[in-house]
């Protein structure tokens, strides 16, 4: 049975002294116990060189003598791991002299290992399996310096497709950010100083997952815990407490979902979204960092203006806010819209009055919640007539939000005034001053950096530039822009993702500053975005006329080894310390299925629902005789945490 790898470290690394466990022996030399860590490993054969010889236990413990020079030596079977200088600690990096985790002979170790683990839950510690072991022959070289090459051979031996090489190095730098190591450093964009990176696997009680409400069989064989808490949606900085920790606060989306086929209703063809656990209510979260270890600690679920359990379905479709989206439960079957439907992204916390103001991707809206209760007091939402939120102050004009597109960024600056942006380009068409159609939303050249005092309602709006040559095909509407965060008046640090010219996704922090004379573009519609797509005025809108946000480079995420799709919480602490946190979707991704249950490729949206059954839409044949959810990629589950460490405040960086 394996102990778990977070409960183990939350108690001992506080008294990390206390594994130098000394026992006297007449006149023997005290005998001390070290861990092999990649988490905690047992199984693993060790000798000494004082000739202790033993089998590391469930915590990874092994014996050696305070010898000096005395080495401890690892293997699996016939497999030499490498001997390393007795310690409290030894891990695979250890074990390769002089080297960096990124040294293939340390990733060839961490990869083995992990690989091995019985239960395949590197979160609770590896097990050798003992079965699998015996399976290693000579092939299976660790000091190999072509990490493909000993990819291969461990996959011909042992007859299993190897842990992924990237996650494995993933997973073993959280294990050494436990034990106060950092193995990664990167240069910042500007200055080109250097960042010590220090990355976290997020640890969330099973007794916060998401229960499944339906009853298929598959599902529950999949999630059989339930499906993991998500709460990497957005993030923020609540305390930096007298013990060291640090707080924040960190919050939900909508809930487990996932596409779903399209449906009619009426004459029009809507897009769905799948809730297999549609009763599931909003959250935020309490996640601590502690010695090295992050652990969510506390969840309030939220309640709505009314008092009543807040619910994530999409508002109605047709209604002020609405998506568009149609909900569907696990059976296709059609779900009531919720009127005050919430799909959170964006959170900040307002210390003086214990209030979270909290951003959304439907409305776009902005609600005021009580971080003690989690009820919602006050709703802002663009002034749409008919809308029922408490505060219809925002343009109108940010209503043309792509669906799943809205305000997925929210800072508050030092005056007390919100600064929320839009993911992605408007969704709008419109007609230009030659009488032409012209769509904005893969072509537009800024997305909207909207201003609220939350107080008076009063309302600002930039123009937060992109460029075309930055992204796929030149279209705009790949970037989607995650978190924002206040460092310094008229200084703020953005996540910008997407698509990038040559197609591969990047993950970027950028600076962003506010000019003095940056354009209020707050009364101007949706013909400033096909101005600046068309280089012309159009209806009296001209882009050449505006002065936009500046923005430049920071950090570029995926030289640290960042390989979440969904950057989107982000926030700074201490002054010079970045800290992002990924969206793992509750674990879950559409799949489809043929009629015997195989897992098949395709467009979901090539089909269509009628009462649950599948059936082609229009021209479009539908692949799947099913739809459901499954579970997500491996690289995509878990929720992970990176702090990035600077060489001077971040306040001090400026866009050239």
């Amino acid at each position: 049975m394996k102990i778990r790898i977070r409960s183990l470290a939350l108690v001992i690394n506080p008294v990390m002294a206390g594994l130098l466990i000394a026992s006297c022996g007449n006149s023997e030399e005290p005998t001390l116990q070290g861990k092999f860590a990649n988490g905690p490993v047992a199984g693993l054969s060790y000798s000494t060189s004082a000739g202790i010889n033993g089998t590391t236990d469930i915590s990874g413990a092994f014996n050696y003598r305070d010898s000096s020079g005395e080495t401890v030596s690892f293997k699996i079977g016939s497999v030499s791991l490498g001997s390393a200088k007795g310690a409290a600690f030894i891990t695979p990096l250890d074990l390769v002299s002089g080297a960096a985790v990124t040294d293939a002979r340390v990733l060839n170790r961490v990869q083995l290992l992990q690989t091995l683990d019985s239960d395949k839950d590197i979160d609770n510690g590896i097990s050798i399996d003992q079965a699998l072991a015996a399976k290693l022959n000579d092939s299976i070289k660790p000091d190999e310096t072509d990490g493909t090459k000993f990819e291969t051979a461990l996959k011909s031996a042992l007859g299993v497709t190897p842990v992924n090489r990237a996650l494995a190095r993933e997973s073993f730098e959280s294990g050494l950010s436990g034990l106060g190591r950092s193995a990664t450093t990167i240069k910042e964009a500007i200055t080109g100083g250097s960042v010590t990176v220090n990355k976290h696997r997020v640890y969330v009680p099973t007794s916060m997952f998401v229960p499944y409400e339906g009853t298929s069989a598959e599902l529950k064989a999949a999630f059989p815990k339930g499906f993991p808490l998500a709460v990497g949606s957005a993030m923020t900085l609540k305390s930096v407490n007298s013990d060291g920790s640090i707080d924040f606060y960190v919050l939900t989306d909508r809930g487990s979902n996932a596409d779903g086929p399209n449906i009619a209703v009426g004459s029009s063809i809507y897009t769905t979204k799948v809730f297999p656990a549609p009763s599931f209510a909003p959250a935020f979260g309490v996640m601590r960092i502690a010695n090295g270890i992050a652990a969510v600690q506390s969840i309030t679920s939220m309640s709505n203006e009314k008092g009543a359990k807040l619910s994530g379905l999409p508002l109605p479709v047709g209604t002020p806010g609405s998506s568009a989206e149609v909900a569907l439960n696990e059976s296709l079957q059609v779900l009531n819209g919720d009127p005050l439907g919430l799909d959170p992204e964006g959170i900040v916390f307002d210390k003086a009055s214990n209030k979270l103001y909290i951003s959304d991707e439907y409305g776009p809206f902005i609600v005021k919640v009580d971080a003690t209760t989690g009820r919602i007091e006050e709703r802002f939402a663009p002034a749409i007539a008919g809308s029922s939120a408490s505060k219809p102050v925002l343009p109108a004009v940010l209503n043309l939000r792509r669906a799943n597109r809205g305000m997925e960024g929210l800072a508050m600056d030092a005056s007390g005034e919100l600064h929320g942006i839009i993911q992605s380009p408007l969704d709008a068409r419109v007609i230009a001053d030659d009488g032409t159609s012209v769509s904005v939303s893969k072509t537009a050249l800024f997305v909207r950096w909207l201003v609220l005092n939350p107080v008076t309602g009063a309302t600002k709006t930039y123009a937060y530039p992109l460029s075309a040559s930055d992204w796929s095909k030149a279209d705009t509407g790949q970037a989607k822009m995650g978190e924002i965060t206040f460092v310094a008046p008229g200084k703020f640090l953005a996540i910008e993702q997407g698509l990038n010219a040559a197609g591969v996704l990047v993950n970027k922090i950028m600076l962003v500053e506010v000019p003095a004379n940056a354009t209020d573009i707050n009364k101007l519609g949706a013909e400033l975005e096909a101005s600046s797509a068309t280089a012309k005025p159009v209806q009296g809108a001209d882009w050449s006329k505006v002065v936009p946000l500046k923005r430049t480079l920071l950090l570029q995420l995926n030289e640290a080894g960042w390989m979440a799709e969904k950057a989107e919480g982000l926030t700074v602490f201490n002054g010079d310390t970045v800290a992002l946190i990924n969206d793992n979707d509750f674990g879950v991704t559409p799949a489809l299925f043929d009629a015997k249950g195989a897992a098949i490729s395709g467009d979901v949206t090539a089909c269509l629902t009628e009462n649950g059954k599948l059936t082609n839409n229009g021209t479009k044949i539908c692949p799947a005789a099913a739809v459901r959810v499954a579970p997500g990629s491996e690289t995509e589950r878990p929720t992970r945490l990176y702090t990035f460490k600077f060489p001077k405040a971040i306040s001090s960086y400026s866009v050239p």
